[in-house]
Order: C-alpha cells, then structure tokens, then sequence
C-alpha cells in the first residue's frame, strides 16, 4: 500500500472527516453467490494468494449484502454468519449506540466496510481509500489493489472504467453527476423486482474509474457523506 496522492478530493475529504469526527438486476440482488467464472486482468486484479484471501475473493457484494452477511443482520448475526466477530474500523468493539457508524471483518482486505444503523447492517461499501494512523496522524492510503479481490455477482470492481459498468449493467442504470467530484458520476442500478425495490447498488467514479462501491437499503444507501 502507497499513501494516495489526494486524487480524488470530494471523497477523500469525507473519508478523512469521518474517522476522525467519529448485476444484472436479477443476479447482483442474491444473497448467496459463487465464484465468477471469468479471470480478472492480472495486472489490475491481484488473485487471492492464500485461503483466506480465496474466502473473500469467492464471496460477493448484492443488494442484500457481502456473502453470508446480509443486510438486516445484527452485528451478532453478521458475526456468527461470517465465522468472525466484527469490529469498529479502529479494531476496537463496535459501538452499536449509535445511528450511523462502521464496522469490518478483521481478517478481511481493507476498504471492504459495513455501514450500522444503531445494530443492524445497512450497507456494504467498497472503496480504494481508508484512513489509518501513521505516525500518530490520519493520513489516507490507496488499497485499490486490495480492494479489486472483490467483485459483485456481476463482477464489477473498484478501478473499473466507467464503460465496464456500462457493459455489465447495460440498459439498468441510471447516471447522474457526482455531488462533490467534477465530471465524476453516480451510477445506480435500481432493481425492479417488488420486494427489492427499497436496494441500490451506486458506484462511484471520477469520471472515468469506480472508486467506491455500495450497496444496501434505503436511505442509508443515499449518504453520500457515510456517517458524516
């Protein structure tokens, strides 16, 4: 991991604030998914290099959430459907208190984040930068290539080109500008089905590449600013 050159201002400022203040439609609504098929371009999609990183790599971000963890779940629930307890994004125990706030797999690749709302998962969300204390200060670190190990069902990942998601989600998304980053870009993909009408699945770009992802219920969907 590199410390990231503050390319992407708009979500990088939030990102940084945050932590320190605190499919095709049919196949990316699963719960459960297997592997993809395809190999990802080696040069930009690293391949899982041990068991656990295999874990993941197999596991998959839906509208319903990441693998065995849905939306929904308390943070006991999550837990138990993961093999692993969940933790605050300081390693430290969640605290579930609170209307909006974050926790993540330990073991898991960093920028993979599950969002709360008080004790139940809201959203999965994907992002190529986190915060981490370096010599005692908050300073944000690009794990694009960390974060690529995983996909949703449809295989879209964090570095994508905006023309890959297209691609993949021809004729179900729904486009529109980015609130902070200019010439960056939402694209939404709305599930038609009834009973999953209330889940989005948004990426983010700049423009040109996804560099967030997330997934969940409205409206916590919506937050652009996370918990902010």
């Amino acid at each position: 991991m590199k410390v990231a050159k503050l390319k992407f201002i708009g979500i990088a400022s939030i990102l940084l604030l945050n932590t320190v203040g605190c499919q095709s439609q049919t196949s990316d609504q699963a719960i459960n998914a297997q592997p993809l098929t395809t190999t990802p371009i080696a040069s930009e999609s690293p391949a899982p290099t041990s068991n656990q990183a295999q874990r993941f790599y197999s596991a998959k971000v839906t509208t319903q959430g990441f693998g065995a963890i849905r939306v929904g779940m308390t943070v006991e629930e999550a837990s138990q459907a993961a093999g692993t307890q969940l933790v605050a994004l300081d390693g430290k125990a969640p605290d579930v208190s609170q209307s909006c706030s974050y926790v993540k797999l330990p073991d898991a690749p960093d920028g993979l984040e599950f969002m709360l709302n008080s004790n139940r998962i809201v959203r999965v969300d994907l992002t190529s930068q986190i915060t981490k204390e370096i010599n005692n200060r908050p300073q944000l670190v690009d794990v694009t290539q960390e974060i690529r190990t995983i996909s949703t069902l449809s295989g879209a990942r964090i570095g994508d080109t905006e023309a890959q998601i297209k691609s993949l989600y021809a004729g179900k998304l729904e486009i529109t500008d980015h609130k902070y980053i200019p010439g960056g870009h939402f694209m939404t993909v709305i599930p038609k089905d009834v009973e999953d009408s209330n889940s989005r699945l948004i990426f983010e770009t700049d423009g040109n590449r996804v560099i967030y992802i997330r997934a969940g219920q409205l409206p916590e969907i919506d937050w652009v600013e996370r918990c902010g």
